[in-house]
Order: structure tokens, then C-alpha cells, then sequence
């Protein structure tokens, strides 16, 4: 389990959605793009678990450390695949040596959000 300090607070989640979190942070501020990402976290009361939301981008800093947890962590491997499934998080390029027959051009790759040019942040749309 990590504890993911963000702010001026700290919420304990699994250490999968803390990388998941970590790795989609630093895509986000290399793309100069701030997103609102919805996160479970482990919860002393019932049932356990809950999610927040955070902003996440460049200029917004975010830590994770070891966190103590007693007894079974939570089974929140669905939240991390979908964060995980993100447009904007990194995915690692295949080398050459690794016997992968993907060419360069058409391996993943994220792409940065789209937007047109009547887009309006205000209205969070068009």
C-alpha cells in the first residue's frame, strides 16, 4: 500500500493505482495538460474503499510513500487498468531486441487531447 500526498492531504491506495497515478502525472505535465482523475482509495469505515478526485498536471505536485496496512488490501486492479488506459499515459516502446515484429510508426503511443478551436475551458466544452 502507498500513501499519495497531494496538497495539504494524504489518502492510502494500492501500490498499482500509486504507480498508475505516478507514471499518468508525469505524462500529463510533459504534455502541458491538466486532467481531473478519479481515484479508489482504502477507507477505515465501511465498506473500505472510496474514490476522490484530483487534478493532475503540470505544476500540481504529487508524492507517494510506504504506507502501513493491516490486513487485505482492497482489489482495486480495475481502477489502475483503466488509469492505465488513459490517451495520455506513456506506454514503453518495444525495442528492436525483444523479438516484437512492431514498427515504430504503429506502435501505442499516447496522443494529446484534442481540442478545437472553439474550445472553451469555462464551459469545460464547447
Amino acid at each position: 500500500m502507498r500513501r499519495v500526498v497531494y496538497g495539504m492531504e494524504a489518502v492510502i491506495t494500492t501500490d498499482d493505482v500509486a504507480d498508475a497515478v505516478m507514471e499518468l502525472a508525469a505524462a500529463l505535465a510533459n504534455l502541458k495538460t491538466t486532467v481531473r482523475l478519479s481515484m479508489p482509495i482504502a477507507a477505515d469505515r465501511d465498506p473500505g474503499h472510496d474514490v476522490v478526485d484530483i487534478l493532475v498536471g503540470p505544476g500540481i505536485p504529487v508524492l507517494t510513500e510506504p504506507a502501513a496496512w493491516h490486513g487485505a488490501e482492497p482489489d482495486f486492479s480495475t481502477s489502475a487498468t483503466m488509469l492505465r488506459m488513459h490517451p495520455a499515459y506513456p506506454y514503453r516502446q518495444p525495442s528492436a531486441g525483444e523479438g516484437l515484429s512492431v514498427r515504430a510508426e504503429t506502435s501505442a503511443r499516447p496522443l494529446p487531447p484534442v481540442y478545437g478551436e472553439d474550445w472553451d475551458p469555462d464551459l469545460h466544452g464547447y
